[in-house]
């Protein structure tokens, strides 16, 4: 996590995920919609929240969509990415994949 992200302020809005018609991830969606974000003055990216469809990608598709988010960052702003699984060891395995996609913090719900 970098110093600047450890004091959060500002706009921080949900990321919906965009996908191909064929319902995969699209990659170059997902730069667009980043950098229209961040031209339009956001403080942060919060990328996999319920509006993000986060809870129902698999593992291997969360991990995908932070790595292209914070690619697509390239450090701009913090990027936050949900873990809302329904279960304990889940969410901590959420956290670990997140983390080491270099998302800056993860988001949890009970």
């Amino acid at each position: 996590m970098t110093k600047e992200s450890s004091k959060l302020s500002g706009v921080i809005p949900p990321m919906i995920t965009p996908l191909t018609n064929s319902g995969e991830i699209d990659v170059d969606g997902i730069k667009r919609l980043v950098n229209h974000m961040i031209d339009g003055g956001v403080s942060g990216i919060f990328t996999l929240g319920s509006s993000g469809e986060g809870p129902w990608f698999t593992a291997e598709q969360q991990s995908i969509v932070v790595k292209e988010v914070v690619r697509c960052v390239g450090g701009r702003v913090p990027v936050l990415a949900g873990a809302l699984e329904p279960s304990t060891s889940r969410t901590h395995e959420a956290i670990k994949r997140h983390v080491h996609a270099g998302a800056d913090m993860v988001v949890i719900t009970s």
